[in-house]
């Protein structure tokens, strides 16, 4: 018991570090794409939010695998 105990504190440490370090990277690449140009174009703008959303989902999937990897542990 006391292992689920100390590792439960880790195991949420870890996932709020992907999301935080993942998001954080992913905005600093849509500033500077932001950046290059005064005006974005409606399908730039579209890319930028598509590759958001892909991002976000592909960080929470690791999330997810983190915590099925803790349960079957």
């Amino acid at each position: 018991m006391w292992h689920q105990i100390i590792a439960a504190p880790i195991l949420c440490a870890s996932n709020v570090c992907i999301h935080a370090l993942g998001t954080y990277a992913n905005l600093l690449w849509i500033l500077r794409a932001l950046k290059q140009r005064n005006s974005v174009a409606l399908s730039r703008a579209l890319w930028i939010m598509l590759r958001l959303v892909l991002v976000l989902l592909f960080l929470h999937a690791l999330e997810v695998a983190v915590w099925a990897q803790f349960y079957v542990w």
